[in-house]
C-alpha cells in the first residue's frame, strides 16, 4: 500500500510539473509574439477611381468665375450654390496646403529627412498639391493652387464646359474624368488617399518624428 501511495504521489507531482511547464511555455510564446518587432508596412491602397486616361487638369482658376463657382454668396434658386470656389479660397485649409511648404517648419522637416526643397519634393507635393504628371497639366494649371478642385473632382478638361450645359448628366462627366464625389464611399476613399495614405504615399514614422502633424480626418 505504501509503495502504491508513493508511486501515486510521484505521478501527481510529475503531472503538475508538466502542466506548469506547458503554462510557462504558452506564457513565454505569448510574450515573444507581443514583443516581436513588427515590419512597417504602408497602409492598404484606397481606390482612387477610374484611370485618368490622359485627361488634363485645368487648374482651380477655371472654376473661379462668378457665373460658375466663384460667387460671393450662395444661390438658393440654383442647383448648385455657385460660391464653392470662394468658400475654398477663403475658408478651406486645402487652398493653403501648398503655401505651408515654404514655412520654416517644413524646411526643417525637409533637412531632417534629407529631401529636396519641400515645394519641389514629390513626397510633400503628392498631398500638398495636385501633383500630376507634367503632360497632364494644361496651360492654365498652377500647382501653387494647392489641394484644389481637381484634386477631388478629377481632371476637368473633358467635362468643364459640358457639365454646365442643359441635358448633360453627371454620369456623362464620370465617363470623361470626373470623380464621383456624390458617392459618399468614393468621397471617403478620396479623402483617405492623403488623410490615411496609400501604397504610393503615406506619412510614416520618420515624417512624424521630423515634425509632421498627426493626420486628422473627418467625414
Amino acid at each position: 500500500m505504501q509503495r502504491f501511495t508513493g508511486e501515486r504521489l510521484t505521478f501527481n507531482v510529475l503531472a503538475k510539473l508538466l502542466a506548469l511547464s506547458v503554462l510557462i511555455g504558452f506564457a513565454l510564446l505569448g510574450a515573444w509574439i507581443l514583443m516581436k518587432p513588427k515590419e512597417a508596412t504602408p497602409p492598404a491602397q484606397a481606390s482612387s477611381g477610374p484611370a485618368l486616361d490622359g485627361f488634363k487638369f485645368t487648374g482651380a482658376g477655371s472654376c473661379s468665375s462668378s457665373n460658375c463657382h466663384g460667387g460671393v454668396s450662395s444661390r438658393a434658386d440654383k442647383r448648385i450654390r455657385q460660391d464653392e470656389y470662394s468658400a475654398w479660397v477663403i475658408k478651406d485649409k486645402h487652398a493653403r496646403a501648398y503655401d505651408v511648404l515654404f514655412n520654416e517648419k517644413s524646411k526643417r522637416m525637409a533637412r531632417i529627412l534629407k529631401l529636396d526643397k519641400p515645394e519641389t519634393s514629390a513626397k510633400c507635393l503628392d498631398c500638398h498639391a495636385t501633383n500630376v504628371a507634367t503632360d497632364l497639366r494644361s496651360r492654365s494649371f498652377d500647382i501653387s493652387d494647392g489641394v484644389s478642385c481637381e484634386s477631388c473632382h478629377g481632371p476637368a478638361e473633358q467635362w468643364l464646359g459640358q457639365h454646365t450645359t442643359r441635358g448633360w448628366t453627371h454620369e456623362q462627366s464620370l465617363k470623361v474624368g470626373m470623380y464621383d464625389m456624390k458617392n459618399t464611399v468614393r468621397r471617403a476613399e478620396k479623402c483617405l488617399t492623403c488623410h490615411l495614405g496609400t501604397a504610393e504615399k503615406w506619412v510614416d514614422h520618420e515624417m512624424i518624428a521630423a515634425g509632421h502633424p498627426d493626420l486628422i480626418f473627418e467625414l
